[in-house]
């Protein structure tokens, strides 16, 4: 055995061995807010989605914007997280837990004194709306946690408009159930 074989075989059996992780409700009296952005280099537009449940995984809300102009995939999931805070606010959340799967965003948004980016506006944005709380935490998790917010986004994608939806749509509902047939 060569060794891109013997490589190759230990980096499938670390993929393979690590449990998938899913989606689970925020602790009791918080919400919870998804978020997923999706961008498109050549025509510089974006989608953003972002989803609303509560402690029981129940839904809330969900929406999805068609950015016309965005700078990067970047400043796309930015817009997608000051969407979903916003969105969480204006449905009276006072304690919220926002999950993406954009690691870049989660550790800018963490180190305040580091903030100076393409996307320092919205994160002074998100901040000025997150004190309005009386708590917030911003989380990295896995796509795998995330599937209902990038189903939001990919709607708006398709559409190429932007809404809410009081009433999940179709698309939405299956990533929901998916994301409920796994809660612990």
């Amino acid at each position: 055995m060569d060794l891109w074989h013997i490589l190759h075989d230990e980096k499938q059996k670390k993929q393979t061995s690590a449990p998938v992780r899913h989606w689970q409700p925020p602790p009791q009296g918080w919400l919870k807010c998804n978020t997923d952005a999706a961008y498109d280099d050549e025509s510089r537009t974006g989608v953003v989605g972002a989803l609303l449940r509560d402690e029981a995984g129940n839904y809330i809300t969900a929406s999805a914007h068609w950015i016309p102009y965005v700078l990067s995939a970047l400043a796309a999931e930015a817009q997608a997280s000051r969407t979903g805070l916003q969105l969480a606010v204006a449905h009276g959340a006072t304690k919220v837990i926002m999950e993406m799967d954009c690691k870049v965003l989660v550790d800018l948004w963490h180190k305040e004194g580091e903030r100076r980016s393409e996307i320092g506006g919205i994160l002074k944005q998100m901040e000025q709306v997150a004190h309005s709380l009386i708590d917030f935490t911003l989380v990295f998790v896995p796509r795998s946690c995330n599937v209902s917010a990038h189903e939001c986004a990919r709607i708006a994608l398709s559409s190429r408009h932007s809404d809410e939806w009081q009433i999940p749509p179709e698309l939405v509902v299956r990533a929901l159930e998916h994301d409920c047939n796994h809660i612990t």
